[in-house]
């Protein structure tokens, strides 16, 4: 996914999701990550979520994730 496919993502949760405000640090974190992020599979993935669920989703919510094979870029963010 390329950075301005990112922004588009962060801007398309805001609109649905009247009042909510992506702080700067998720913007920076899908910025820096999004190269290693599926644009087709997090659009699928949002497009459920905004027909399910009355709340924004969370990061975890719209990237691929597995119990055995976590992204390695997770634990790197948790270093920051």
């Amino acid at each position: 996914m390329t950075k301005k496919e990112a922004l588009k993502i962060l801007v398309l949760i805001e609109s649905i999701y009247k009042g909510y405000l992506i702080k700067n640090e998720t913007v920076t974190f899908w910025l820096k990550f999004s190269p290693e992020l599926d644009w087709t599979r997090v659009m699928t993935k949002l497009k459920r979520h905004i027909r399910t669920n009355p709340y924004p989703p969370t990061i975890s919510d719209l990237t691929e994730e597995t119990v055995n094979r976590p992204f390695h870029w997770l634990q790197e963010y948790k270093k920051i």
